[in-house]
């Protein structure tokens, strides 16, 4: 977070900075498939849900705004806030069963600690 924030400082353009780490993932992981030899292989025996190829979306979408937030609020409680970004959509994916999760009921506990959360963000601003 700390590191793709400052870069999208440096280059001035969060959506800059996210390209040149995508870049760089891209290329790290083309190596490493070389490296490795992974053999390509789609089972095609089933339908394949049209969403199991946005990760790549979601996670560009996740480094840009990350690169945009840091500048702006710092690295701790950027992180504080993706955490807590991630936390609700975990819960609400194990709660309705997106994405193929099994469904897990969202207990008081976990309501209560986001709210914790959200009350220790509130707490660092002040």
């Amino acid at each position: 977070t700390a590191i793709n924030g400052h870069l999208g400082s440096v280059l001035g353009s969060a959506v800059k900075g996210a390209l040149i780490s995508f870049v760089i993932g891209t290329i790290t992981l083309l190596l490493l498939n070389l490296i490795l030899r992974t053999k390509w292989h789609i089972d095609r025996s089933q339908p394949l849900p049209a969403w199991i190829w946005i990760g790549g979306l979601i996670g560009a979408l996740f480094v840009a705004g990350n690169a945009f937030i840091v500048p702006l609020v710092g690295t701790g409680l950027a992180v504080v806030i993706v955490t807590i970004g991630l936390l609700t959509g975990s819960l609400l994916i194990d709660r309705f069963g997106w994405f193929g999760a099994k469904k897990q009921p969202v207990t008081g506990v976990q309501i209560v600690s986001l709210l914790v959360m959200l009350g220790g963000i509130v707490l660092i601003r002040i």
